[in-house]
Order: C-alpha cells, then sequence, then structure tokens
C-alpha cells in the first residue's frame, strides 16, 4: 500500500457547480475561469456556447474577446452517443491539454438523457420511474469518472428552489442546482466546489457560502464568495 502524508503538498484540482437561473451568464463566465495562458474545453450540451460568439456580448462582457482563442468547443446538443464517445475520448488522455474542461450544462444533459429513455420506453414518449433512477445513476457516475481526470472540471447547472424544513419547525426556500431527486446532494458531495453566480452593484461574482436559502461550499479554500476569475 502507498501511503502519503498528510503534511505533504498536493497540487488541489477543483471539481466544481456553478448554478444561477437561465440567461444569467454562466456561460460568459467560462473564458475567465483558466489562469493566463491555460487552455479551456466547453462540451457544449445546451448550445449555449453560441453567445461566445455573438458581437453584443463581447462589447457588453469588458475583456472576454482576447480570451476566446484559448477555448475549444466541443458540441454534444442532443446526441447522447457523441456524449459518451466524448467522455472516452478525455479519459483515453485528451484532458491533458486542458486546465479547465466545463460541461455546459449538466442540467440540459439529465433531461436529454430522460428524453432518450422516454423515446424508447412504454409511457408514450415520456420517462418512466425506471428512467429516472437509471438517469440518476449515470449522471453520477458520469461526474466521478470526470472528477478522476487531473485537471480542474466544471459544471455548469440551472437554478432551482426547494424547501427546508428545519427540526425546529422553521422553513426556508432554498436556491439549489437543478438536478433530480437526491441526486443534487451526491452531485455536489463528489464536487469540492458549489458555486452560485451572483450579481453585485457592479460585477458578478460567486457565492461559496452554505445558508438557508443558498447551496453552496468551498471545501479547498473555505470562502464565502470569490470573483469568477479566483474560482480555480
Amino acid at each position: 500500500m502507498k501511503l502519503e502524508k498528510a503534511s505533504d503538498k498536493v497540487a488541489m484540482k477543483t471539481c466544481g457547480i456553478i448554478y444561477a437561473p437561465p440567461g444569467t451568464g454562466k456561460t460568459t463566465c467560462i473564458p475567465f475561469l483558466a489562469r493566463k495562458g491555460g487552455k479551456t474545453l466547453l462540451i457544449d450540451i445546451d448550445q449555449s456556447s453560441q453567445v461566445l460568439r455573438s458581437d453584443e456580448i463581447k462589447a457588453a462582457v469588458p475583456g472576454i474577446e482576447p480570451l476566446l482563442a484559448d477555448i475549444d468547443i466541443l458540441q454534444i446538443g442532443f446526441d447522447m452517443a457523441k456524449w459518451v464517445e466524448a467522455v472516452k475520448w478525455l479519459e483515453d488522455g485528451a484532458y491533458k491539454d486542458y486546465q479547465v474542461i466545463v460541461v455546459d450544462n449538466l442540467s440540459e444533459l439529465e433531461h436529454q438523457m430522460l428524453t432518450e429513455y422516454g423515446r424508447i420506453g412504454k409511457n408514450d414518449g415520456a420517462p418512466e420511474q425506471l428512467h429516472y433512477n437509471r438517469t440518476q445513476f449515470k449522471i453520477i457516475d458520469y461526474v466521478r469518472r470526470l472528477r478522476a481526470l487531473d485537471t480542474n472540471i466544471i459544471f455548469t447547472c440551472w437554478e432551482t428552489q426547494q424547501e427546508i424544513i428545519y427540526q425546529d419547525g422553521s422553513k426556508y426556500t432554498q436556491a439549489v442546482p437543478r438536478l433530480s431527486g437526491k441526486s443534487v446532494d451526491t452531485v455536489a458531495g463528489l464536487c469540492n466546489v458549489v458555486a452560485r453566480l451572483k450579481i453585485g452593484k457592479e460585477s458578478r461574482y460567486f457565492g461559496l457560502e452554505k445558508t438557508p436559502t443558498e447551496y453552496a461550499k468551498d471545501q479547498l479554500r473555505s470562502r464565502k464568495y470569490c470573483a469568477i476569475s479566483e474560482l480555480i
């Protein structure tokens, strides 16, 4: 057995979730995640990468245009076979070319998997309970496999709300990443950072502190918030 000292320094890699409601700028955050000179792979599930090619977005987001040359985009769209192929391609060594790999977005990937199962099922195109269980297992498995790569992995998610009831009877509505069933807790548990994209008076930033109204964490540096460029 190979033993390591807890005092030994290691290069920490980020496996994280970025979540926010649709249209609030998750995709336009992606070019700012890599450190200077680092390449980013954007795996586009929901066709959001087109905003990075918009002249209006380039004009509206200061500093984004020079960073786009360091981003490769892999279009997945509705082709789940291509997604399976992409994960295998990364595991075979392609990940080594990238400082950051972003799956944009995990909520839509889950939805597309359910849709595909529904098409071949017996419920007139609607997913069956078996399909939900199978999809949750597969999403968690993909997160584990990508987390195992020796690079920084980021998943974007849409935001939803869930009701939290504490033992004293108090209730809170908490913002969480949108994933079905209990898979959000498992996926978030596999990640060392869960960041909610927030809009301040002058700029956007990430909230990293878990509160009764926000699902978040930062296991690497115990920060309460950070700038977009400081997430990794």
